[in-house]
């Protein structure tokens, strides 16, 4: 059994069962009563989000958070925002999207239509998946995640998953929020779809985590999905021609384009 297939089983097994979960499912099931629709984002944390090549029709995270919110509670729909989950050890407010969000606009996050899950809560983000009519991301793993296990995605930004068949990929803001308003499992689209969704995203995941795979030659290189932070640095090997640019294409890559950007790089 490989790491995809491990990950995959672990996908399918839920997790809906830690406390924490089946309170925000409750609250869901309540705003059901309350509202026409019910959608969830899931950003990344700020720095992933901050990636420029990811915007497309949104000038980045944030404004794609803020518009999305402010849109649902002008369209009588409820607003699930669960944020990146983080362990306590690794919890850094900077890092934080809701953090970022409440010191924009602390009220809309307070609003009736709008329910946060934050980064230190305990909460499975498949589990609410379940619940939603439409799982809708920026960047990230839980596009083919979600798309895998069958719910309908839209993604906004420009993800490496993009043209890969595994969700919704609106042109513009006009298509985004259209979708927003009526995409669900149940929609007629979705259904004809959803079997080569699934089908494309563990095609897409295993070409981007296995097969595309790059590795930085200054860094120690993990075999499988168990991390050890000690072990991991105790194999740091940095030699000088590890930083040849010839054998680091992706450094050159980021480097140039933070030239690009800076005007100049020391």
């Amino acid at each position: 059994e490989g790491d995809l297939e491990r990950r995959l089983k672990w996908l399918r097994s839920g997790g809906g069962e830690l406390p924490e979960t089946q309170d925000a499912l409750r609250k869901i099931r309540a705003a059901r009563q309350r509202f026409s629709r019910v959608i969830g984002l899931f950003p990344n944390l700020t720095w992933d989000g901050a990636i420029a090549e990811r915007d497309r029709f949104f000038a980045g995270l944030e404004d794609w958070l803020l518009q999305t919110i402010r849109f649902a509670g002008e369209n009588d729909i409820f607003v699930v925002v669960r944020e990146h989950p983080q362990p306590p050890e690794h919890y850094d407010r900077v890092e934080s999207v809701l953090s970022m969000l409440s010191d924009i606009d602390a009220d809309l996050l307070q609003a009736p239509h709008v329910l946060t899950v934050g980064a230190l809560e305990r909460v499975n983000s498949h589990a609410l998946g379940a619940e939603l009519d439409s799982c809708v991301m920026y960047n990230g793993t839980l596009i083919v995640e979600f798309s895998h296990l069958g719910h309908p995605v839209i993604v906004a930004g420009n993800s490496p998953f993009n043209n890969k068949g595994v969700g919704f990929e609106p042109e513009s803001r006009e298509a985004y929020f259209d979708l927003l308003k009526r995409m669900s499992s149940g929609d007629a689209e979705f259904q004809d779809r959803k079997n080569q969704f699934q089908t494309n995203a563990i095609r897409a995941a295993a070409f981007q985590y296995i097969y595309n795979i790059y590795h930085f030659p200054i860094m120690p290189q993990l075999t499988d999905w168990t991390f050890d932070s000690e072990k991991y640095w105790k194999s740091w090997n940095n030699r000088p021609d590890d930083l040849d640019p010839a054998k680091n294409v992706e450094w050159a890559r980021t480097i140039d384009r933070i030239a690009a950007e800076a005007g100049s790089v020391t």
